[in-house]
């Protein structure tokens, strides 16, 4: 099995908003939970506050970042070029679509997510998933969903 070697750090809760604004989750809820809290900056949100709100963010987080080296795995190229958004040569640009269209359908993420994820606007993320979707019929397309959702599966988180 591959590990990735994702680091969890504490975040005291200026840490957290920041995190979850920059992943445009609604910060509102948050702000009012860690307004509950009225302790300092510097101290760690309670667990029983932190869990219900930032777990899933971290798991989605995880996901999509094991998503992205399965990617660039099978299909060869770099992980940084995937996530810089400065390269456009083919084989960059077909496997940023695959993962745009592995992170859409397998995790619902939505395209501004994605797009934040791999610097690249909302619209440019559609067109990606709209490319692949229409190259389903295509064997190669399906081995290669197949075989990357397998080799992202053995990625330990």
């Amino acid at each position: 099995m591959l590990n990735t070697n994702l680091d969890v750090e504490v975040l005291n809760p200026r840490q957290v908003v920041a995190l979850l604004a920059k992943l445009h989750v609604r910060v509102g809820q948050l702000e009012r939970r860690l307004d509950d809290v009225q302790r300092p900056p510097a101290e760690p949100v309670p667990d029983a506050l932190a869990k219900p709100a930032v777990c899933p963010l971290v798991d989605r987080i995880a996901l999509a970042e094991r998503t992205l080296t399965a990617v660039a795995w099978y299909m060869g190229v770099p992980r940084t070029l995937l996530k810089d958004g400065l390269s456009r040569t083919k084989p960059v640009a077909l496997a940023r679509h695959v993962a745009e269209f592995l992170l859409a359908e397998d995790y619902g993420m939505s395209t501004t997510q994605i797009g934040d994820l791999i610097a690249r606007e909302h619209s440019t993320v559609i067109y990606g998933i709209r490319h692949i979707r229409s190259r389903l019929s295509e064997q190669a397309i399906r081995t290669a969903l197949q075989n990357i959702r397998r080799h992202r599966d053995l990625i330990s988180p």
